[in-house]
């Protein structure tokens, strides 16, 4: 070992036993007041689990607050004059006092204060040896309450917060700091879409990928009921000739026009690698907006019918048609059979034959006859499922409940549109287990 390892090794020893005698000082004054010992007091004479975990909580609070006193009691102070970046020195001010939000609790930072008389800048060195973020909440608080919120109100959000680990945070609190959070994630989106518009074909990173675009909607302040589309995009591997598994599911989301969704269905499927290698599948809902859009950003693609709108639709001419359950049961799972199975012709034919004794029952029949002639080249099941390739697009299905409803369409819920879209970035990238991707993308992008 060099004199200067010798060195570092022997100063870095004595800053940690100068730490570790700093820490246990302040736990020694903290414990010895009143409030301490009366914990210690009510720990001990706690007679069941309860009690005792009671009072340990309580214990462990303070004794967190005074390892906070200890270990973040760094000020930035770099002597009277520092260097500023304008070439000329900077004066030291004063100390101002912020408070921060952190996991281990609210803590109170004294940074130094400087300011150059030269250029006019003022600094806090602390900031930026630290890094700490805008506001009053650490990242680790940040991203707990974004989490948090992803998955439930904010009012019940705040509650399980407090339950599990003694943060308290309003309500409005976390809104704001998941709202910032999604607002942040649209920076990485729209670096992805520019990536996306600008890059070249790439090696197909799927066995199979699957991609699924469907419409659902969202109470907005401004404009009421707004439609929400989403996108999901499946890789799959394959397991034999018949069969196929689900390897990884990602989402997109935008409230507005297709125009702008457009971009961002291209910019996640381009991410996972644009197509696959032995089949790309675009399942749609028999919408136009949705094949017109599979066939501008997929044109090779297998187009199919979702089975399970086929499947409604059917099922919605049958309660025009039919008044009692069981010959509208029997009547739907022909229809569907026949469909399955491939006989689309057929289907036409009987549809086309079917005695309608009513207006209605001409219109609704006419209905589904508009809706399976526009999608009969869509619907070759047989051929897909003997491949294991899958017909319905219950990947986007589900996706419309578990990030729009689940989440934004709870009672009572009204969003402002860009408040919506916020959430939504955030809840796209939690379920499609971006989140510890999007933290480090974060610092790279700061």
């Amino acid at each position: 070992m060099n004199k200067i390892t010798q060195y570092t090794q022997k100063n870095q020893d004595f800053i940690i036993n100068e730490l570790q005698k700093s820490i246990v000082n302040e736990i020694d004054k903290i414990l010895s007041t009143n409030e301490g010992r009366k914990i210690l007091t009510d720990l001990h004479r706690g007679k069941t689990l309860l009690e005792k975990e009671t009072y340990l909580v309580k214990l462990r609070a303070i004794l967190t607050e005074a390892v906070n006193k200890a270990t973040l009691s760094e000020t930035g102070y770099q002597g009277s004059r520092t260097a500023c970046n304008c070439g000329h020195r900077g004066r030291f001010v004063r100390y101002d006092k912020k408070w921060y939000n952190m996991l281990t609790g609210r803590v109170k930072l004294s940074r130094a204060f400087y300011q150059c008389f030269s250029c006019g800048r003022g600094w806090h060195p602390l900031d930026s040896d630290w890094e700490l973020p805008a506001g009053h909440n650490s990242e680790g608080i940040q991203r707990i309450a974004s989490l948090v919120g992803a998955f439930m109100p904010f009012e019940q959000a705040a509650q399980v917060l407090w339950e599990t680990s003694g943060i308290t945070l309003s309500d409005s609190a976390i809104r704001a700091i998941a709202e910032s959070t999604g607002a942040k994630m649209e920076t990485i989106i729209t670096a992805e879409i520019e990536k996306s518009m600008a890059g070249k074909p790439q090696e197909p990173k799927a066995e199979i990928l699957v991609v699924a675009a469907d419409g659902t909607t969202v109470n907005t302040r401004e404009e009421q009921w707004k439609e929400v589309k989403v996108g999901a995009v499946a890789s799959y591997r394959r397991i034999n000739e018949k069969e196929i598994k689900p390897d990884q599911i990602s989402y997109t989301a935008h409230l507005g026009s297709v125009e702008n969704f457009r971009p961002r269905l291209w910019a996640e499927a381009f991410r996972r690698g644009e197509k696959g290698k032995e089949a790309t599948i675009f399942l749609g809902d028999g919408s136009p907006w949705v094949w017109n859009l599979a066939d501008e950003l997929f044109p090779e693609a297998i187009k199919v019918l979702d089975y399970y709108h086929l499947s409604e639709n059917v099922w919605k001419a049958a309660h025009v048609i039919f008044h009692e359950e069981q010959p509208k049961k029997s009547w739907v799972e022909e229809i569907t059979t026949m469909l399955r199975t491939g006989k689309t012709e057929e289907t036409i034919i009987a549809l086309k034959n079917f005695p309608a004794n009513s207006k209605e029952t001409q219109e609704a029949l006419a209905a589904l006859l508009g809706y399976i002639n526009n999608n009969r080249y869509r619907i070759n099941y047989p051929e897909l499922e003997k491949k294991g390739y899958p017909i319905g697009s219950g990947v986007v299905e589900s996706a419309c409940k578990r990030i729009v409803g689940t989440r934004l369409k709870q009672s009572g819920m009204r969003w402002s549109r860009t408040g919506a879209q916020k959430m939504l970035n955030l809840v796209c990238f939690m379920r499609s287990k971006r989140w510890d991707e999007y933290w480090k993308l974060l610092h790279k992008t700061a």
